[in-house]
């Protein structure tokens, strides 16, 4: 757990510096008002923490069994659902969530077709819509999102070439990009006002690596990808399309960009870097790095958790 800046994007640990988070987590999630985190175990299990607002410290506050392979919780914009994915079950479960305490209950489940190897789970920004990676069949799922209810409707899958791992979106719901675990490529999608998606012409893209995870500038200028290093990509804004990429040698297996886009932040089994980001080129300059704790339980964040 870190610190950062926010004039410098200098990053520091915390006091303690991590806390536990069951077998082996590796995915990390927040609830909108960042009260709450969520770790998986790569077991049944989602571990419910509470941040300290004044320290940044996670307090172990609730366990939940989830399924197998479970992902962490994905909680929708109003703070009233969250959603859990497992990558051993075509299930999702639907929870009613307590913003106050972070608790959640069981009121639903959804089938997710034949996904039963979902790697990844995000909404769209105005939490209309949910979306799953699907390493077995390699596609996207799309859901609609009851906002009355929390229950989901499924709008079918959209083809993303090989095993897709993490997912993306831009903050005005434009545009829908899935690293590629099973090839050196990220596909690309157009999000329609449906919330269902279509490919964009020219995907999937070339990377120079096997992506993990990703992460979309809040101005939507830019793609950032985790692999062997960290690559980012300008994003055609009238089509979605990747320009010419530019790739940093430093390893990344999780990547994290600041709310005012200045930095980013990755992580791999060893270490946590800080960058900063020119907002108008996309290049990145290294700031800082910190060790990232022992073994891979801290490598793989979706959104690394900074404070």
């Amino acid at each position: 757990m870190y610190s950062v800046d926010e004039r410098t994007g200098v990053i520091l640990p915390l006091s303690p510096a991590s806390v536990a988070s069951g077998n082996l987590g590796t995915f990390l999630t927040m609830d909108p008002s960042r009260n709450f985190a969520f770790v998986d175990d790569v077991g049944t299990n989602v571990y419910t923490y509470a941040m300290n607002q004044l320290t940044g410290n996670l307090t172990q506050t609730a366990v939940t069994a989830n399924g197998p392979n479970s992902n962490p919780f994905v909680v929708e914009n109003n703070s009233r659902f969250a959603y859990g994915t497992s990558n051993g079950s075509t299930t999702i479960n639907i929870y009613s969530y307590n913003a106050s305490t972070g608790a959640v209950s069981l009121i639903n489940t959804a089938t997710n077709g034949a996904a039963t190897a979902t790697q990844s789970t995000i909404m769209d920004p105005q939490g209309r819509y949910l979306y799953t990676s699907n390493q077995t069949s390699n596609d996207v799922s799309q859901f609609a999102i009851n906002t009355s209810t929390g229950a989901l409707t499924s709008l079918g899958t959209a083809v993303s070439a090989t095993q897709p791992g993490g997912i993306c979106n831009d903050s005005q719901s434009r545009w829908l990009y899935a690293t590629n675990t099973g090839g050196a490529s990220v596909a690309g999608f157009s999000i329609q006002s449906n919330g269902s998606l279509v490919s964009i012409s020219g995907s999937p893209f070339a990377t120079p690596a096997t992506g993990t995870s990703c992460a979309v500038t809040p101005d939507g200028a830019f793609l950032v990808i985790a692999s062997t290093g960290l690559t980012v990509f300008p994003i055609n804004q009238s089509t979605g399309a990747l320009g010419t990429q530019t790739t940093y040698t430093a390893a990344a297996n999780g990547v994290a960009i600041s709310p005012s886009g200045q930095f980013v932040f990755s992580t791999d089994a060893t270490t946590t870097r800080s960058f900063r980001m020119n907002k108008t080129t996309g290049a990145l300059t290294l700031i800082n790095t910190q060790p990232a704790g022992t073994g891979p339980s801290l490598s793989v964040l979706v959104n690394l958790y900074v404070f």
